[in-house]
């Protein structure tokens, strides 16, 4: 059974889980975004993954004692939460691990106060398999386009490392905040 949890912030010391989740992160990603980017690029680094971790931001799915998934999650404030860089092991795709760790999300984040949980999605102006998949699955989760920009204009220094036009489409989905018990107060993500 799939273990959705957080960990500590003194955690982003924890040098193997540290390298398993930034291995695991650009595993999905190198995999999801093939050909979007060009060669040798990779969606995080070590420093970068720790950083996130330290930050209290790192959310994991594990089966066993292996990490199976992750998600970056944190509150943007104006009553909404934010995920992304959501990953999954390649070899367990289609078993329920996405869903879980977003479910996770959207259930802290109601717990937080929020009405909307927002991410962001690549999506290149030609076809692609992984996106256009993906963009269906976060339909069917709720989650609905509310803008859409061209990626090199929204964030130019990416420009040089696209391998063709993409826009990043933003997209929303409404929760109910979760009452709070007398005495208690809202927490973060």
């Amino acid at each position: 059974m799939v273990e959705i949890l957080s960990v500590a912030p003194e955690q982003s010391m924890d040098i193997p889980l540290v390298n398993d989740a930034c291995d695991l992160i650009n595993r999905a990603y190198e995999i999801a975004e093939v050909g979007l980017w060009r060669p040798g690029l990779f969606r995080t680094t070590v420093e970068d993954t720790a950083q996130v971790i330290a930050d209290g931001e790192m959310v994991f799915a594990i089966l066993g004692s292996q990490l199976v998934g992750a998600v970056r999650t944190r509150l943007m404030g104006e009553g909404r939460g934010w995920f992304g860089a959501l990953s999954v092991d390649p070899a367990l795709g289609g078993r329920g691990i996405g869903g879980k760790l977003v479910s996770f999300v959207e259930q802290s984040a109601a717990t937080a106060g929020c009405v909307t949980v927002q991410l962001e999605v690549l999506v290149p102006q030609s076809p692609h398999t992984h996106t256009n998949r993906l963009a269906v699955w976060y339909e069917n989760l709720g989650y609905r386009e509310i803008s859409r920009s061209d990626l090199a204009a929204a964030e130019p220094s990416l420009a040089p490392y696209m391998t063709g036009p993409c826009d990043l489409s933003v997209r929303h989905k409404w929760i109910e905040p979760s009452p709070i018990p007398d005495g208690e107060t809202r927490g973060r993500l």
